[in-house]
């Protein structure tokens, strides 16, 4: 990447030196190469011209267009000299000093020089293959700002600070645990949309100081960030431009290190594998071993698999964040996105609760309450993150998990219509609702039901009776007269003079199993769908 000296570069660094005044025509991304003074040199906009505040007043169409550091602030107020259209930064002077031009022009240079030896640097240690922490510890002392880099989950794996202080630390991510740092910015709506930017932008911070970051990408996979913070000031964009430069390096870096110590290819395999069974698509049993052995998984574990979807700002980047996220908060599992949804893989043989051998742990593990640590994490994670997640049964055969996908897929959709302010459905507490909702799926509920009660709901509204009703609990109390009556707050001897003229209009044989059976599934359906 090349890196050019700005104007607005030079005002950052120089305005620790001197009180600087931008005109109103400053345009601060102009590249400089070097510094002249006074008319000995032809104009150039690519150069700086130091004048002083003389020169400028009686020459200003002469260096038109070129960048100007004028020593001395001119005789009108400041609301006049911000009125200027030239690219000129003004030197204020104090009533106290008075201001050397060659003062000025000593600043200047040594500025310039600083810059070219920072500029080295940073190629030098890109050429020698360091790491982030080497680039990170002179680019902070250059640029003055608090550097670290955090990973997915915001666990900083590289950091300039030199005490882990709340003042070294304004955004907190040293001295904050990462589920409470990942709570407290997505309480912002420009958390999820961050992660898909690809340069350098500034974040809210709760905190002291300015807060920037630039994200690290492997092809299109988010791995982490740079985050910088710094006081404001007047020339922030030229400490913009050089965390862009430092980030620029940084990131290399940063993939170095990531693609060196093996989890990306080894992700990418496993992911792809797992992709594959959740979809249906794998069939390899030898390339599915193989990829198992690398996490210490077996064919015979035992599984369950949630799908998590995020309510509000769901992009890309963020749903990586979120695999990222889950897979730190639960170890045992094994996170990826799968279309708009991340879908979670959960070996509940290898959670704490079942690593004991033998029977016991199979036994244990077929029941997924029996983590608490899980079950009670896992609310706080969904509310947290914003997202609401569909849970499967549990199956001990990794190839039945495009099963366990779709169980998941209809817990979280029936669960979302029928509670739709709970953060987790299992779907063991949505099966009758699946059964009730693939029954009606092709015909309509009217068209399934048993005939008596057709006839029911007409006799009724013919002779303004509640056969109907008297057959409904009927069937509610498991075809028991006496709790039936009780039910209704009638006597037995009027419940049963109503069963009797029930079986005379509908000719039901309450004897017969096949008929109580639909006459239960027939009211089922009629009360889920009313």
């Amino acid at each position: 990447m090349e890196i050019s000296m700005t104007f607005d570069i030079l005002c950052c660094k120089l305005n620790n030196l001197y009180h600087l005044v931008p005109s109103r025509g400053f345009t601060g991304n102009r590249k400089l190469k070097n510094v002249r003074t006074g008319s000995r040199f032809p104009c150039d906009r690519e150069y700086l011209y130091i004048l002083t505040k003389e020169e400028y007043l009686n020459s200003k169409k002469t260096y038109h267009g070129c960048s100007l550091l004028v020593c001395g602030y001119p005789d009108t107020d400041r609301a006049q000299a911000e009125e200027l259209t030239d690219n000129v930064v003004f030197i204020k002077q104090s009533a106290e000093t008075e201001l050397s031009f060659h003062e000025v022009f000593n600043d200047v240079l040594t500025v310039f020089a600083d810059f070219y030896e920072w500029r080295e640097l940073l190629h030098q240690s890109d050429l020698n293959r360091e790491t982030a922490s080497r680039i990170l510890s002179f680019s902070t002392a250059y640029t003055e700002m608090e550097l670290f880099i955090c990973d997915g989950f915001y666990q900083t794996d590289f950091s300039s600070l030199s005490e882990n202080t709340r003042q070294n630390d304004p955004f907190g991510i040293l001295t904050t645990p990462p589920d409470e740092v990942s709570s407290i910015l997505n309480t912002q709506p420009e958390f999820a949309e961050s992660f898909h930017t690809r340069k350098v932008c500034s974040y809210p911070s709760p905190y002291k100081g300015l807060l920037y970051y630039y994200n690290f990408f492997c092809d299109d996979q988010y791995l982490g960030r740079l985050l910088a913070v710094f006081p404001e000031q007047t020339f922030v964009s030229g400490r913009v431009r050089l965390l862009e430069y430092t980030a620029s390096f940084a990131e290399r870096a940063y993939l170095r290190h990531y693609s060196q110590s093996g989890h990306l290819r080894r992700d990418t395999r496993f992911l792809k594998t797992l992709e594959g069974l959740l979809t249906g698509t794998f069939q390899d049993d030898i390339s599915l071993q193989n990829a198992l052995n690398s996490f210490g998984w077996q064919l015979h574990h035992n599984y369950q698999v949630l799908r998590l979807e995020i309510t509000e700002h769901g992009n890309s980047i963020s749903r990586t964040y979120l695999c990222a996220d889950f897979e730190q908060n639960f170890p045992t599992t094994c996170a990826l996105q799968i279309q708009e949804q991340v879908v979670c893989i959960r070996n509940l043989s290898l959670e704490p609760a079942n690593l004991p051998s033998g029977k016991r742990m199979e036994k244990s593990a077929s029941n997924p309450n029996n983590n608490p640590d899980f079950n009670q994490k896992l609310p706080y994670f969904l509310r947290d993150n914003l997202c609401r997640a569909g849970i499967s049964n549990c199956i001990n055969d990794i190839h039945k998990l495009h099963l366990l996908y779709m169980e998941a897929g209809d817990a979280l959709r029936l669960g979302k219509q029928k509670h739709s302010t709970f953060w987790y459905y299992h779907f063991h507490d949505y099966a009758l609702d699946y059964l009730k909702d693939r029954s009606i799926s092709q015909y309509p509920a009217d068209q399934l039901e048993h005939k008596a009660l057709g006839i029911l709901r007409g006799y009724d509204t013919a002779n303004h009776c509640a056969l109907y009703e008297t057959l409904q609990m009927f069937v509610r109390q498991r075809f028991s007269a006496s709790a039936s009556a009780s039910a209704l707050f009638i006597h037995r001897s009027t419940f049963l003079h109503r069963l009797n003229r029930i079986q005379k209009l509908t000719e039901i044989d309450f004897s017969d199993e096949t008929t109580r059976i639909w006459l239960t599934i027939s009211f089922f359906i009629q009360e889920q769908n009313s």
